[in-house]
């Protein structure tokens, strides 16, 4: 498995690739998600209550 650290901001994400697919809050697991539907999923999460959002987590969800 390969580790990258970088910081982005939901915004940042937006910027770069656009309106997302679907963007909700999810208070259950206390976080805010941007899921970009491509060939597979992007999904990026950031915890909710942080302002800016700042972007923890990215996965990438094979839709195959």
């Amino acid at each position: 498995m390969i580790s990258i650290h970088i910081q982005m901001t939901a915004e940042d994400v937006k910027l770069a690739l656009g309106k997302p697919d679907k963007e909700y809050s999810d208070e259950a697991y206390d976080g805010y998600y941007l899921i970009y539907e491509l060939e597979y999923h992007l999904v990026f999460f950031a915890k909710e209550e942080a302002d800016p959002k700042n972007i923890s987590r990215v996965q990438v969800i094979s839709t195959k």
